[in-house]
């Protein structure tokens, strides 16, 4: 085949013959014959290489789609200088709406893998993002965050805030204040499990306040019993209030303390923290449960942390409990999470006093004339055993 010539097919097509003569590219339409535009040279740069011939003449070729994306202007340059800027401006206006779409709120529930974030009057269900686990992070309830919406009432948490305390069980973030509760009677009240629960939240600087429910069951002898356990602990600075909740009493105490405030109900199973919280606002209608006879304990009527808004203030309630573990106590600083302790530690002539078996101990001055109970101090000697025996398991 020779430049300036071409085998036609004879039923046309839609093939080029492209041939190559001296470094030059011949465009030869197979299709649409017209003579006098064949043979034209394109060579590539030129800004119809590789089209339809028709378009060489007259009128610039339209451009592609992905070229009007990248604001691509062949001919002029202003043009292409102005398109770009126009296309970075639109990308800062849709990072601008990205931002705009962050929000803050707290987490109000945490059901099967999504948290329940309220942010003004709406509430979104939320996914944790995926570094949050690879950096060991679990959202609690309560916590404070950054999300970013999906929709109307979807979205991802990006940024959970610093905590000003937290408790493992139950898990909850931010808390001002616990509502320990405990049966003064079915199921049978037990002080180690109370000075336990105490213990804990005393370590993580949180106010808890004793609520002894189930008070109108008690006959005149378990009365006698709970009044003094109750004296007890109003002494050493607590705040106890006796409630039966399906008699109405002691409601109007309870109330007054949760206004601003993020409370949390801790108890056993089967204690009444849900019909407690039903007779606080009677609209929530929670379910609640008998006690197990067989077991001697309640069985859990609540499966997952919520955040309630009662009295004004913030409420959750949690599952219920059967025991407790000191895992975050080291054996220095269990004297402190008793208030009767801690006022006397600076009188002890050895700092870091165990109130075991030192000399001139005022703990164990104050426990001989009758300041601090036996059965408190019983259970602090308990609980550091098991602290010191966990030291041991773990090899510190």
């Amino acid at each position: 085949m020779s430049a300036g010539a071409c085998r036609f097919c004879e039923k046309g097509g839609f093939f080029f013959a492209i041939i190559f003569c001296g470094g030059s590219r011949f465009l030869l339409p197979s299709g649409n014959r017209e003579p006098e535009r064949e043979g034209k040279c394109l060579r590539k740069g030129d800004p119809f290489f590789g089209t339809d011939p028709k378009n060489r003449r007259g009128r610039p070729r339209e451009k592609t789609a992905d070229e009007k994306c990248r604001g691509f202007e062949y001919n002029k340059l202003g043009k292409s200088f102005q398109k770009k800027t126009e296309l970075r401006s639109d990308i800062k206006q849709k990072f601008s709406v990205e931002r705009d779409a962050m929000q803050e709120g707290k987490i109000m529930k945490a059901l099967s893998g999504y948290y329940y974030v309220k942010s003004g009057s709406g509430t979104y269900r939320c996914r944790g993002r995926g570094l949050f686990r690879k950096q060991n992070i679990t959202p609690l309830v309560g916590d404070d965050v950054v999300f970013e919406t999906v929709g109307n009432e979807e979205g991802y948490i990006k940024e959970i805030k610093e905590r000003k305390n937290e408790l493992v069980r139950p898990p909850v973030a931010n808390i001002d204040q616990v509502l320990l509760v405990f049966s003064a009677t079915h199921p049978v009240f037990k002080p180690v499990l109370l000075d336990r629960f105490l213990t804990v939240v005393e370590s993580k600087g949180i106010l808890p306040v004793i609520l002894f429910t189930k008070i109108d069951l008690l006959t005149e002898e378990e009365k006698e019993k709970i009044d003094g356990y109750m004296k007890d602990y109003r002494e050493i600075g607590y705040t106890v209030i006796a409630a039966s909740p399906k008699k109405n009493i002691g409601i109007g105490e309870i109330l007054p303390l949760l206004e601003g405030k993020t409370s949390v109900v801790a108890g056993q199973s089967g204690v009444g923290k849900s019909t407690l919280l039903n007779c606080l606002r009677p609209d929530l209608r929670l379910e609640t449960n008998e006690i197990s006879r067989h077991l001697g304990r309640g069985k859990h009527t609540t499966r997952h942390v919520e955040l309630l808004e009662v009295g004004g203030g913030l409420l959750a309630d949690t599952p219920g409990f059967s025991s407790l573990d000191l895992q975050d106590i080291e054996e220095e600083e269990l004297s402190a999470c008793f208030p009767e302790m801690r006022r006397l530690m600076d009188s002890c002539k050895f700092r870091g006093c165990l109130h075991v078996k030192e000399p001139r101990c005022a703990v164990k001055e104050a426990l001989e004339n009758g300041e601090i109970k036996d059965y408190r101090y019983e259970h602090y000697l308990e609980f550091l055993e098991e602290i010191k025996e966990r030291k041991m398991r773990l090899g510190r």
